[in-house]
């Protein structure tokens, strides 16, 4: 079983569009400041007007992996206490199970350098400065997605509105959230079951935001209330843990038989009180078993724009696992971070040279994702989409989704780094279909599928698309 990692979005009630719209613009992360009730409604205000583009579980061949939230202050602890998890490590990477699915030996080989990276030192990391071109001699080729199956919903007990966190097995089922469920398709893509029933009581909650998966347990987290629920993989509750007050978390993962998550440390600190631009760090923690302690590993420093009470990033963040290093993007330009949890510094930073891109083009308008929330509430407009909005890793290589597309989003660029950093391949990846809006949240089964979610721009529906790849 293997898991894929990709944006935490809060509530996954917004409609596709205008996540993807979110997806390169300000991130809102509206949170709390006083007490516990003021914390509550300014969450909840969050989970119906956040446009944070989400950042998931399991552990298996490519490691597990969550976002989300999780506990609060008073849950935090340094003491480096016995927090390890009994775990098998993780197996060798599956072979591709079909042959005309995109394998690094088609795609990343019969390569020449055309221009070598500069490689510096500073403060023990390695800093990588790829070229502006890859290796590979057919980088920017077309890469056309070929479809498999579409799965649609039934409009009552499985209903489709923001499929994101996957979680891939051997046998071709998949796992995968979308607020406020949690759901297991087989691999014809019928439901197996619908995990998480909405309340208060045993068994329930209110808002789950990430799970993961360790061997036979479906262990997932909700803030509100404050619990963990394990799950078997039929579906089936067995307990929970209750938790103390909600703290959101902004990825958590399972790695090698141990829980980490990152905390956003603005609500507990003098930050939420100000007005205007501020970087603000984020806290990559060890979580104890329990999820009642937790250590602090290392700050990672965000940009925010603040108001009291308020906060949207001016970054994007992601992180993703592989074997134990972390992969995680931190700022609104071109720049990847690899860290070293065995050694728990950052191994070293690699970036290329990038041109952002503009919102929108002279004279276009575009929809604003801001368009329900309160003028005084609402960001200084924004003037370019991040650079980079997504990551996935794919038979030791990392997929890099970058902000560039063509031919009204059905071309994407994607970019593909080797696990150290250096810059060896290129090419636009084609949708067959024109009129659909593409999620960026998007999936790479480790037998070379992607899974895409799919919005009909004149309908309005839904699809979870299986693609598979082939050269052009």
């Amino acid at each position: 079983m293997e898991h894929r990692h990709d944006w935490m979005n809060s509530s996954g009630q917004k409609s596709l569009g205008q996540v993807i719209k979110g997806s390169g613009r300000w991130q809102a992360v509206s949170g709390a400041g006083l007490t516990l009730p003021a914390m509550v409604v300014l969450s909840i205000f969050l989970i119906f007007f956040s446009l944070k583009a989400p950042v998931l579980a399991s552990a298996s061949t490519l490691v597990s992996t969550s976002t989300a939230s999780s506990v609060s202050a008073a849950a935090l602890s340094s003491s480096p206490s016995a927090l390890a998890l009994s775990s098998a490590p993780p197996s060798a990477p599956a072979p591709a199970s079909d042959p005309s699915a995109l394998t690094p030996s088609s795609s990343f080989s019969s390569s020449s350098p055309s221009a070598s990276p500069s490689f510096s030192s500073s403060s023990g990391q390695i800093v990588v400065k790829n070229s502006e071109k890859p290796e590979n001699k057919k980088a920017g080729r077309i890469v056309r997605l070929e479809e498999v199956m579409r799965i649609e919903d039934d409009g009552k007990n499985f209903i489709l509105r923001n499929p994101h966190d996957f979680s891939f097995f051997p046998d071709g089922s998949f796992i995968f959230f979308d607020y406020p469920y949690i759901y297991k398709l087989d691999k014809d893509g019928k439901l197996v079951f619908k995990a998480l029933k909405t309340g208060q009581g045993p068994g329930e909650c209110e808002y789950p935001d990430s799970y993961f998966i360790d061997g036979n347990r479906l262990v997932v987290h909700a803030w509100v209330p404050p619990k963990v629920l394990e799950y078997d993989l039929n579906g089936k509750f067995i307990k929970e843990k209750k938790m103390n007050d909600p703290a959101p978390l902004f990825f958590l993962g399972f790695v090698n038989g141990k829980i980490y998550g990152v905390v956003d440390m603005i609500r507990f600190s003098n930050y939420i009180y100000r007005e205007g631009t501020f970087k603000t760090p984020y806290e990559l923690r060890e979580i104890s078993p329990d999820f009642k302690k937790m250590r602090k590993i290392c700050d990672i420093e965000m940009e925010h724009y603040i108001k009291p009470g308020h906060w949207w990033q001016l970054a994007m963040f992601e992180m993703i696992p592989y074997d134990h290093f972390l992969f995680y993007v931190h700022s609104a330009r071109y720049e990847i971070v690899k860290f070293d949890l065995a050694t728990e510094r950052v191994e070293r930073i690699f970036s290329r040279p990038y041109a952002p891109v503009k919102m929108s083009k002279e004279g276009e308008e575009e929809p604003d994702p801001y368009e329900h929330v309160s003028r005084e509430l609402q960001p200084p407009p924004a003037d370019y989409f991040f650079d980079l909005q997504g990551l996935q890793i794919f038979q030791d290589t990392l997929w890099v989704k970058t902000s560039t597309e063509k031919d009204d989003g059905q071309k994407w660029q994607i970019d593909v780094f080797d696990l150290d950093g250096k810059y060896i391949d290129c090419f636009w990846l084609e949708f067959p279909k024109k009129g659909l809006t593409h999620s960026p949240r998007f999936a790479i089964s480790n037998d070379g599928f992607i899974y895409v979610t799919e919005e009909n721009e004149e309908t309005g529906l839904i699809n979870l698309v299986k693609y598979k790849l082939s050269d052009k």
